[in-house]
């Protein structure tokens, strides 16, 4: 794989990982506004702690990704 390749996969993969962890922000704070106001929108606790643990996971494994991929294009 030539230079222009590597640096084209590089960047595709960085904007990839930016626009899930807006998403995953983005839904993280969504439901925090919708916890606000939990006894009207019939959210429990548990569910809350569900959804926020998945949207830490996501992060996490595309931290995990992205940090693979970094270690093989500078190789």
């Amino acid at each position: 794989m030539n230079i222009a390749d590597k640096n084209k996969l590089k960047h595709d993969l960085t904007n990839s990982i930016v626009i899930i962890n807006c998403i995953t922000k983005s839904a993280e704070s969504f439901l925090n506004r919708l916890s606000a106001n939990a006894d009207e929108n019939k959210i429990t606790q548990q569910q809350m702690e569900k959804f926020l643990y998945s949207m830490n996971s996501i992060r996490e494994q595309t931290s995990k990704i992205e940090n693979y991929f970094q270690s093989l294009m500078n190789d």
